[in-house]
């Protein structure tokens, strides 16, 4: 039976992930394994899971549409961005000005155009339900010092204080 051919596969899985003989009875190895993972929690090798007890019908509906907003929301972002972002391009092309020049402009976008824009999938509803307490922490990954050591020739611009009619001024 197809059943019992995965069953003895995940039962084998186990027994080589935590170390244990499959002699065993199952039983005993589920005794083990549990002890195993008790332990790991509290070693804080495995993290306390966000949600504790199973979601009722009505919550899990919430969650999938509380994920299905918020990845349509990034997508809209991202494509704002990268429209944003070939305008920006597209306005640095056009101008008059003299030190910039349209080689390196088709330089700098053949080589991000080779590039793929990063992009996320839609989360599943078992990814969010295994996510971790730890991951409400939100950390600084960087300060603004390190954004000066970045040398692109689009970082020549810098917005200089604005007049009160209209928006900020270009200057080299």
């Amino acid at each position: 039976m197809e059943t019992d051919s995965v069953t003895q596969h995940t039962y084998q899985l186990l027994c080589d992930v935590f170390d244990l003989e499959p002699t065993l009875s199952i039983k005993d190895s589920f005794k083990i394994i549990n002890q195993k993972l008790i332990q790991y929690q509290k070693d804080n090798v495995i993290k306390k899971p966000l949600i504790n007890e199973p979601l009722s019908k009505k919550e899990e509906q919430i969650l999938s549409n509380v994920n299905n907003v918020m990845f349509n929301d990034y997508k809209q972002r991202e494509n704002l961005f990268k429209l944003r972002s070939q305008a920006t391009l597209d306005t640095f092309r056009y101008s008059k000005a003299k030190h910039f020049k349209e080689t390196d402009y088709n330089n700098m976008l053949k080589a991000e155009e080779s590039k793929d824009l990063p992009s996320i999938e839609k989360l599943t509803i078992p990814r969010i339900l295994s996510a971790s307490e730890d991951s409400l922490q939100v950390e600084k990954i960087s300060g603004g010092n390190i954004n000066k050591n970045i040398d692109i020739p689009t970082k020549k611009y810098v917005v200089v204080e604005k007049p009160k009619d209209r928006g900020g001024r270009m200057k080299v």
